[in-house]
Parts: structure tokens; sequence; C-alpha cells
């Protein structure tokens, strides 16, 4: 959980895109964007989400754990609108760091990263028209500068820990967009990574 310490904005609108928060009554522009990047998540999640028979009414549970996650400070999500503000087209999670990390990476490296409670990851996904169409690229950058500028996390970082062939379109956008690699682990199976 974030402490109260943490400054939460509500919006970033830019020329190619608007973050708003991930709201219930979104639900069904975000059902639409969840499925039009079912693909890409299946990818991701081994299959386990969202499925092909995901309905309309599972989302909205979804979403209904996001908005009591964002109240309680556990994480802050947002809805990635397009430029018109009206199609949803990803969503962005902020989530604490520390005990997740503590639980992925060797203890002498979780040490030397001497992280604050209130360190946190993001992750994201985008429909896959957004991404062909360049707003990944734009959207790195303008979030980067707004997080950095606006915000007031002590680290904060793309946490990316999988199989190589799971989370290669991150590591690939991520090194294109000449992210820094913070942290890097390559295991048999595994790869973790942590880029800002």
């Amino acid at each position: 959980m974030f402490s109260t310490d943490i400054i939460i904005h509500e919006k970033l609108v830019s020329e190619k895109f608007r973050l708003l928060p991930l709201l219930v009554k979104n639900n069904e522009l975000d059902y639409n964007a969840v499925m039009e990047a079912r693909l890409f998540l299946n990818k991701l999640t081994d299959g386990r989400w969202p499925t092909a028979d995901f309905t309309l009414d599972q989302n909205q549970e979804d979403l209904e754990g996001h908005e009591k996650s964002r109240e309680k400070r556990e994480e802050i999500t947002f809805s990635i609108f397009d430029s018109s503000g009206e199609k949803v087209i990803g969503c962005i999670y902020i989530r604490p760091i520390k005990k997740r990390l503590e639980e992925t990476i060797p203890q002498t490296d979780f040490e030397k990263l001497n992280l604050h409670d209130d360190s946190a990851s993001i992750w994201y996904w985008l429909v896959p028209k957004a991404v062909d169409e360049g707003i990944e690229d734009i959207f790195l950058k303008e979030f980067k500068k707004w997080i950095v500028k606006d915000w007031n996390f002590p680290f904060i970082a793309y946490f990316l820990s999988d199989k190589p062939s799971k989370i290669g379109h991150y590591t690939s956008t991520f090194e294109k967009n000449e992210l820094t690699c913070l942290y890097s682990l390559d295991e048999e199976d595994k790869i973790t990574r942590l880029y800002f």
C-alpha cells in the first residue's frame, strides 16, 4: 500500500492519448479494449486472461476490484484513452514493488537496491492498433516526463519478470525508446528487468 505521502494525480492529457482513472463507469469501453488486445494479453497470462468467453460482467467485477484497490492506495490504475477521450486503448497499473521484488530476486541484489516502501512498479498494455500507430513510443516518453516531474515516488520502474518469449515486446520497446535498464537478472527460464 502506498503511504499518504505519495501524491496521486488524476489525469494526463497529451496530443495522442489521455490517462484517466480506471473506473467502473467506463466498463464497456474498457471491455472493448481488453477484448481487442486479448491475444496479446493471453500471451502474457498463459491464456488465463481474458478468456474467449470473458464477459462484460466479469470485466465490471475486475474494475470494481481496481477501484477499491485505488481507494485503499494498494494500486493506482489508469485507463489509457485515445486523444478524443472516447475510446480506451489500454491500461496502466502502478503498484508497490518492494515485496514483489524481494520475492523475485536474490536477497543480496534486493538489499543493494535499498528500496523505500513507496517504491513503485509500472505495467501497462495497449491495443495492437495503438502500438502499430506508434502511440506506445509517444506514451512512454510523455508518461516518464509526467511521473518524474509531477509525482513523488522515491523509486519507480517498469518491472518485468517472466519467460523471454512473453516479455520480449516490452524489452525491445524499452530499449528502442532508450529507457535505462536499472537491474537485470537472467535465469534458465526467466529474465527479470527493471527499466526506467
